[in-house]
């Protein structure tokens, strides 16, 4: 099981104004407490069920860039595996 940790959680990005989206970042790491590159970590929207994905760098650090703000859940893949 991939544990997954949050830096900054719904980090609302703001150039020009105001805007609806938000940034999550965080690291993957394994039970060995490693971090795990290419593991794919998705933020889906309880309510619309939107994903948005990314992939771990070798670092295990990942950023989800311009998701909404929204009530989400997370969910994590090794390396590798197939979504069923």
């Amino acid at each position: 099981m991939l544990r997954i940790s949050l830096a900054a959680l719904l980090t609302a990005a703001s150039l020009c104004g105001q805007t609806t989206f938000a940034a999550i970042a965080g690291s993957v790491s394994g039970p060995a407490g490693g971090f795990v590159s290419g593991a794919s970590v998705a933020a889906v929207h309880r309510a619309g069920n939107y994903r948005f994905t990314a992939r771990s760098i070798e670092t295990g650090n990942y950023t989800i860039r311009r998701c909404g703000k929204a009530r989400t859940r997370f969910e994590s893949r090794p390396p590798g595996s197939v979504s069923s």
